[in-house]
């Protein structure tokens, strides 16, 4: 449906961008890239096409590539990339960074909404289950932004064999 919606209005970047995203969700990082670059030689403020990008250089194993466009995304939009940021940081060992973003994250939270989402991907990324299940369980009860996304968040993946994510997943009325 996304492929057709883009052959009928090629130049709507976010179905080009959403192209991408379901290309990372996939695990299709190469259609994924194709993708986010003509959403974002469409519009190169697109933050989401931007972070997308981040993820599927992450899927390819190209760190740098996956810091540089995490790091633009962030510019663009603030604190949602920033979790984003937090997260490659984490996983391509750069967990003092990872860690300091968090913080920040975390401590602003009590001044402007940040999505748990987001902040429990960071800690799945630097390897605190604890804090991320708590984070998820919170953007369960707030009913907050991306928690549709959970199941098919490869950041999420090493949760997956932990009791509480079929719980939470069930709570979601999700099939584990």
């Amino acid at each position: 449906q996304l492929d057709t919606a883009r052959r009928l209005d090629p130049l709507r970047i976010g179905i080009t961008a959403l192209l991408g995203r379901a290309y990372v969700n996939w695990g299709r990082p190469d259609e994924a890239i194709a993708a986010l670059d003509q959403a974002i030689d469409l519009n190169p403020q697109a933050d989401l096409a931007w972070q997308q990008l981040g993820h599927a250089y992450l899927l390819k194993h190209q760190s740098a590539d996956a810091i540089a466009a995490f790091r633009k995304a962030a510019a663009l939009s603030g604190l949602r990339d920033s979790a984003h940021l937090a997260y490659a940081y984490a996983v391509t060992g750069d967990r003092a960074t990872a860690e300091r973003i968090v913080g920040d994250l975390v401590a602003s939270s009590s001044r402007r909404y940040v999505s748990p989402f987001h902040i429990a991907m960071a800690y799945s990324g630097l390897g605190h289950v604890d804090d991320a299940f708590a984070f998820l369980e919170r953007g369960y009860e707030e009913r907050a932004s991306f928690m549709d996304l959970v199941k098919v968040t490869a950041a999420f993946a090493p949760l997956r064999g932990d009791p509480r994510w079929s719980r939470l997943l069930a709570k979601m009325g999700l099939d584990p």
